[in-house]
């Protein structure tokens, strides 16, 4: 009797692991930081302002398990009137287009207003680095693109390009059909910030109390 009532015990404990929420924690989701070693890169039509509102840029991210994005930033070069950017559009697709391009969407929106603080000095520019929240986010893992576009009244601010040359596109119609690389260039400044999941030490330690009862009971009946 002992023996029954500690497995059925330890099959509960175990059971309510895998109902009770894990907890998160703050993280960086993916980080392209922006390559400030040469000439201006990105150039039109990466605003509003520039290719009649055609300038989505998407760079390419792998996620290795699930998390939940809750902001966005890339950094911008700021030339000519040194006015900065006032929002961003942002789109949020599946890499499963042609090629692994990006391909069915999965969320967008507008992130206003920007928070823009100074960013770093490259050789022959300045930067703005600009971050916006969004509606949370929650993908698994896998491969996406997070494409943006700069909404500014400045027609010399572009999205610089980012130290890792791979995964980019450009819009081609406003967003709808992209091509790999944008500009002959191919990669954009970006960053995704959000939550990712751990496991809570009161779920460890259920689990850990469930496999013990289930181990008792698998011995108490050997011994019977």
């Amino acid at each position: 009797m002992d023996a029954k009532r500690t497995l059925a015990s330890g099959i509960l404990l175990v059971a309510l692991t895998y109902v009770l929420p894990a907890t998160s924690r703050a993280a960086v989701i993916y980080t392209n930081p922006p390559d400030l070693s040469g000439t201006q890169d990105g150039q039109c039509p990466y605003n509003t302002v520039c290719g009649a509102g055609k300038g989505y840029a998407a760079q390419e991210f792998t996620l290795a398990g699930p998390a939940t994005i809750t902001s966005v930033g890339f950094n911008s070069i700021v030339l000519g009137s040194g006015q900065t950017g006032t929002a961003a559009n942002y789109r949020f697709l599946d890499a499963n287009g042609a090629g692994g391009l990006p391909g069915t969407l999965i969320a967008s929106g507008a992130g206003a207003p920007l928070t823009a603080t100074s960013g770093p000095v490259g050789v022959r520019f300045a930067t703005t680095d600009y971050s916006f929240d969004i509606t949370p986010l929650t993908l698994v893992a896998g491969d996406y693109y997070v494409s943006i576009q700069e909404v500014t009244s400045n027609g010399s601010d572009f999205l610089s390009r980012g130290s890792a040359a791979s995964g980019a596109a450009e819009s081609l119609d406003g967003g709808v059909t992209y091509s790999a690389g944008y500009a002959g260039f191919m990669s954009i400044a970006v960053s995704l910030n959000g939550r990712t999941a751990i496991p809570e030490p009161a779920t460890l330690a259920l689990l850990g109390t469930g496999l013990l009862g289930l181990g008792i009971a698998r011995r108490s009946k050997t011994r019977s």
